[in-house]
């Protein structure tokens, strides 16, 4: 099931340049930079929403309601 998304983007930051770059980083035991769950909806190369997510999961019904708003 593709919940109307057909393709879609997923990001591995294996060497932390996202999570530098988007600053989702925090200190945990000692570890600078430790990435923060987080969730991203970006169009073309502009964040059009982002959640703050802890160690949480995302609210599913929220991401796709944003990314159904977004012009196709």
């Amino acid at each position: 099931m593709t919940m109307g998304v057909e393709s879609v983007v997923l990001l591995s930051d294996w060497n932390g340049e996202a999570t530098r770059g988007f600053v989702v980083g925090f200190e945990s035991r000692e570890m600078t930079d430790v990435p923060a769950r987080s969730a991203f909806l970006i169009e073309g190369d502009t964040v059009r929403a982002s959640w703050m997510l802890l160690n949480d999961l995302p609210d599913i019904d929220a991401v796709i309601a944003a990314a159904s708003s977004l012009s196709p």
